[in-house]
């Protein structure tokens, strides 16, 4: 269409072939009416009085002189230089004499040739000049056939104004056709190009509106639907021709009036309106969370309002998922039997669990702010603090500062995705009966040292076949053991053979029985004792997990 249209524009925007025409159409019909008046003028003469001669005249340049108006000078000139020429001419010829019309004419027409430089007119006077000749010649030859020359030249002078006249409109026109033609064509091209540009914007538009998750509505003031993208169209069950000219109100009421409401709160353009959350209701039935962001826009003079509409079905699958995760994981930090604490890199209490509001008796800001409630605690924890932002794991055992009882604390460090420590949960256990239990145990232990160390026997616990764990100060004062701590391998005081021969015996042995027999030493110093031994197994599960062994010197008695 634009190939053909700026065809045609080159067509009739081109002015030398337009002259061109015009020319032979001009001189065809200056011709043709030359030869009609010289017909006229042999066939039937018909004389005319001055007055007429003189209104014709004055009428050509008349409409000549007003269409002057309008730019066309050319034609005004021509057309009062053939009248003034003609008028002169005849008046001359009529005055004078027959034989100075031809010379009258001929200088007419060579001043007028001069003048307008047209061809055209002058082959228009120099047939002029021939029939005015030939009128003279006639009337000269037979003075009685007198023709009204003054008419045939004034009337041919009028005829050819008139001609030149429509010659010059036509041409003015099809220039001013060519012109409107050639600002048609440029605003043709134009509007092909912003048309194009159009195009190309609304398919990018299209483009980028058909990829995005998010769905986007377009409405008037009065609430009815003027766009829409096809997520909006998949997130209502409706097609895009279904969805526009309809009211959002037909669609979704109950959204439609939290959005009127939120409009009405917010009438500012251009401001865009605090997010809705609100459920759309879907073609089939069902509700469909969603959050809407509005705004008032102006365009071409109206207000639209343009909507941004966001499925939150999956944030609030993955909202319910955290939640239940985060009550499954309330469920079971509130069980366990220990606090569970929650501590950010400041070492402040951001969350706990209802055994430790219980123990405490505290409600929630107490609670979060209260750090010296176990300000001992922290005060051994933070000089780890390095370590426990490196992800590292601490154990501590403490008295419970200002409550009786002692507790282990034991931490695990919370991490994010890049791997940074961003705070550490803490449990913290009572242990004040196993604490009690241990000390019980350490009190018995150190009574049966006292016990041991004074009985006149050495005695040792042997683990894992070769291992001392345990023994008396007879058996340290005389194996140089003194101020050593356990475990110290048999082979320190116990020669290979006696331990083997130990061992044998209490596989031999039940839980409970006691294995004896005598052997004949040598000690460390170089004497020699005759001991009476004792063997007593340490068995779980059938198996002699110890030796417990006593050895009494008898030396004396054998003697």
């Amino acid at each position: 269409m634009a190939a053909n249209s700026a065809k045609q524009g080159a067509v009739l925007t081109d002015q030398a072939t337009l002259s061109r025409y015009l020319h032979y159409y001009s001189l065809i019909l200056i011709i043709s009416l030359t030869t009609a008046r010289i017909a006229f003028y042999f066939v039937s003469p018909v004389p005319v009085s001055d007055l007429g001669i003189a209104l014709l005249i004055a009428s050509g340049v008349a409409i000549q002189f007003f269409l002057r108006r309008d730019n066309l000078t050319m034609a005004a000139r021509v057309a009062v230089m053939l009248g003034m020429t003609g008028t002169f001419f005849v008046a001359l010829a009529n005055g004078v004499g027959r034989m100075t019309a031809p010379a009258g004419y001929l200088l007419g027409i060579l001043l007028s040739a001069m003048i307008l430089r047209d061809r055209s007119w002058l082959y228009a006077l120099i047939a002029s000049w021939i029939m005015i000749s030939v009128a003279d010649w006639r009337a000269y030859l037979d003075p009685n056939d007198f023709v009204p020359k003054d008419y045939i030249l004034t009337a041919w002078i009028t005829e050819i104004s008139v001609v030149s006249l429509a010659s010059t409109i036509i041409a003015q026109l099809y220039t001013r056709q060519s012109q409107s033609f050639s600002s048609l064509n440029s605003a043709h091209s134009s509007l092909q190009e912003l048309f194009a540009a159009l195009a190309e914007k609304e398919l990018y538009y299209r483009s980028l509106m058909g990829v995005a998750a998010d769905g986007f509505i377009l409405l008037n003031q009065h609430g009815t639907i003027l766009d829409v993208n096809q997520a909006t169209c998949d997130l209502v069950g409706y097609k895009r021709e279904e969805l526009l000219n309809l009211d959002m109100a037909q669609v979704d009421p109950e959204a439609s009036l939290e959005w009127l409401h939120q409009l009405l709160a917010h009438p500012e353009r251009g401001r865009e309106i605090p997010p809705i959350r609100s459920e759309v209701r879907h073609k089939d039935g069902c509700l469909i969370p969603i959050e809407t962001r509005l705004q008032l826009i102006e365009m071409g003079g109206d207000i639209l309002i343009f909507a941004n509409v966001h499925d939150r079905r999956s944030e609030v699958k993955a909202q319910t998922a955290l939640q239940e995760a985060a009550e499954r994981s309330h469920l079971i930090a509130n069980n366990i039997p220990a606090w569970v604490l929650y501590l950010n890199r400041d070492f402040k209490i951001t969350y706990y669990n209802e055994r430790f509001a219980t123990y405490f008796n505290l409600d929630s800001d107490q609670i979060l702010s209260a750090e010296e409630l176990f300000g001992d605690a922290l005060a051994r924890v933070r000089p780890n603090a390095e370590k426990l932002f490196r992800g590292e794991e601490l154990a501590l055992e403490f008295e419970g500062e200002g409550r009786n009882g002692w507790h282990f604390l034991t931490n695990i460090s919370a991490h994010i995705v890049n791997g940074e420590v961003v705070g550490q949960f803490v449990m913290i256990r009572d242990y004040t009966e196993r604490f009690l239990e241990k000390q019980e145990l350490q009190r018995k232990n150190e009574l049966l040292k006292i016990i041991t160390d004074n009985l006149p026997a050495r005695i040792t616990y042997i683990v894992g076949g070769n291992e001392l764990r345990f023994w008396n100060q007879p058996f340290a004062e005389l194996y140089n053991c003194s101020g050593k701590e356990p475990p110290l391998p048999t082979s320190v005081a116990i020669p290979d053979d006696i331990h083997n021969h130990w061992l044998e015996i209490a596989a031999g042995l039940d839980a409970g029985q006691v294995g004896s027999y005598e052997l004949n030493l040598t000690l460390p110093n170089g004497e020699e004792q005759y001991s009476h031994f004792k063997l007593l197994p340490h068995i779980e599960d059938g198996e002699v997990k110890g030796i417990v062994t006593l050895a009494l010197d008898i030396t004396e008695l054998r003697n």
